[in-house]
């Protein structure tokens, strides 16, 4: 075979990798088949690992064609509406210090602009991988403090009632 032909067919290799390898939305579908609603994150390195092992993102982590497996962890984040957490396998993402939700339209890990941790009681750093929010837990509970304001209520002319 001559050189040209062997780069063509390495050319053409490539591309066809570098369609299969990366979605056009850039979201991960295999991340919408692995999340999982949750009541709370994981608090403690012990729970983590737990949770981790459970949910056996390395396993997936081998078969997904969305980054590299290295990349491919376990995360608890807010979900799309930030209204509770959710556990989920997905690429890492690169926080420029604001907390990180799942968004299931996209399929991706998100930052949430308006929720910058930097300025938080208990400060994240400027920058941090996604997957290291057990140690800026104060992200995850931004959804308790959202269903606390958001409750119904009806006021009549001597009293205020919560609906539920």
């Amino acid at each position: 075979m001559k050189k040209t032909q062997v780069t063509r067919i390495f050319h053409l290799f490539m591309c066809f990798l570098l369609f299969t390898v990366i979605s056009p939305d850039g979201g991960c579908s295999l991340s919408m088949a692995a999340i999982q609603p949750i009541p709370s994150c994981p608090d403690t390195e012990q729970k983590l690992k737990e949770a981790v092992q459970k949910k056996r993102c390395d396993k997936l982590a081998n078969v997904q064609n969305c980054t590299t497996p290295k990349d491919f962890t376990y995360h608890c984040v807010l979900n799309s509406w930030k209204t509770g957490t959710v556990e989920v396998c997905a690429p890492r993402i690169l926080s420029q210090g604001h907390c990180i939700k799942f968004d299931e339209g996209g399929h991706r890990l998100q930052q949430l602009y308006k929720e910058y941790c930097v300025n938080f009681p208990v400060p994240c750093p400027n920058r941090f991988w996604s997957s290291e929010l057990l140690k800026y837990i104060q992200c995850n509970d931004l959804h308790k403090d959202i269903s606390t304001t958001l409750t119904p209520q009806v006021t009549t002319n001597e009293n205020t009632y919560d609906l539920y």
